[in-house]
């Protein structure tokens, strides 16, 4: 509505709401041989996004509609912050946990 004028108009306009994605609840774990050059360190590089299909296939929606990140901790996954770049290549050490959002 124009204030001076009093003047308006009315539009329609289209709500989509979708719903909220599903936390996967089960994801296995990956597990690699040390075999680089210090094969004995427990460091090794790691595909994170080999669970990605995983975490899609528990959605509500088709794939297309979601990205998948991973995260060193809870706190950044759901914050949002730092994720793992590239998660196809990721240095990670024994035992440690990863966080996908």
């Amino acid at each position: 509505e124009d204030p001076d004028t009093g003047c308006f108009s009315v539009m329609p306009i289209t709500l989509e709401v979708n719903p909220s994605p599903v936390a996967p609840i089960n994801l296995d774990n990956i597990e690699v041989c040390d075999t680089n050059a210090n094969n004995q360190n427990g460091i090794m590089t790691v595909d994170l996004t080999i669970r990605t299909p995983d975490a899609l296939a528990q959605q509500p929606l088709p794939a297309s509609n979601y990205t998948v990140e991973y995260y060193t901790s809870q706190i950044e996954a759901e914050a949002g912050n730092l994720p793992i770049i590239p998660a196809d290549n990721y240095s990670a050490s024994n035992g440690q946990t990863i966080w996908v959002r």
